[in-house]
């Protein structure tokens, strides 16, 4: 009798790890699945012209400019922006300004970059920029 307990716990134990495992690489797979290798977040121009950039990478790091870990987006945030963003991937919109926000999607094949002017393009899809700001709000800029 013992032993068949036993058995219940290890076939227990080993579904419940399987379970655990599968739900974390579907989180994995659902960047991989993207084709994108890299996203760029920034904004820069006005009278310095400075340029402020933030690269998320399929594993949920975030760099800066200088290269230095800024911050780490959780698994199902960085599912949900390379999810949605994978669909700009061939999204034309060049309409730089004096000060401009922007996305670079970078894949394997191609880098697309997208361009809007900051005080607000009418012409832009609202989900590209709904995209950024969401990115952007879980960046500590102090």
């Amino acid at each position: 009798m013992g032993s068949v307990v036993m058995g219940f716990r290890g076939v227990f134990i080993l579904l419940s790890v399987s379970m655990i495992t599968m739900y974390s690489c579907v989180l994995g797979r659902d960047t991989a699945k993207s084709g994108i290798s890299e996203i760029t977040f920034g904004s820069g121009g006005g009278v310095t012209g400075r340029v402020v950039l933030y690269r998320l990478r399929p594993n949920g790091t975030v760099y800066n400019d200088n290269n230095e870990l800024v911050t780490k987006l959780t698994k199902k945030e960085t599912a949900h922006l390379f999810g949605k963003l994978s669909k700009y991937a061939d999204y034309s919109y060049d309409n730089p300004s004096n000060m401009s926000c922007f996305i670079v999607i970078t894949s394997k094949r191609k880098e697309n970059r997208i361009v809007w002017a900051v005080m607000g393009d009418p012409h832009i899809d609202s989900e590209v920029v709904e995209l950024y700001e969401r990115f952007m709000s879980k960046i500590d800029t102090k």
